[in-house]
């Protein structure tokens, strides 16, 4: 218990520097988001009216849902057949699996 809560407290500046620095800029951007362009005149929610009214955005909004629709269960069984070949091959040798596995990461990279 006296380990976890010491190592929970050697974390915690951590963690705060990483979400300060990762919702800072969210939560700026957000509260330009209420602005003209200049950044002087408040028009409230009408730029993501305008936004949600756009054909260009309502268009990418789709094409990006088709495209995950796509690519994340090709990805999936991708990665499934590799794995299990993976498993089959280190079964077999340890440099016949090393050799395959290095073949696979350059196709991720």
């Amino acid at each position: 218990m006296k380990k976890n809560l010491q190592s929970n407290i050697l974390l915690l500046p951590a963690l705060i520097a990483g979400s300060f620095c990762y919702l800072f800029p969210i939560l700026i951007a957000f509260g330009k988001s209420f602005f003209l362009g200049t950044g002087t005149d408040f028009v409230g929610i009408q730029n993501y009216v305008d936004l949600f009214e756009n054909e260009a955005f309502s268009l990418a909004v789709r094409n990006l849902f088709h495209l995950w629709a796509i690519i994340v269960p090709v990805n999936l069984v991708i990665g499934i057949f590799i794995a299990e070949v993976y498993i089959k091959l280190r079964k077999k040798n340890f440099v016949c699996s090393s050799l395959f596995l290095q073949y696979f990461r350059q196709l991720v990279l």
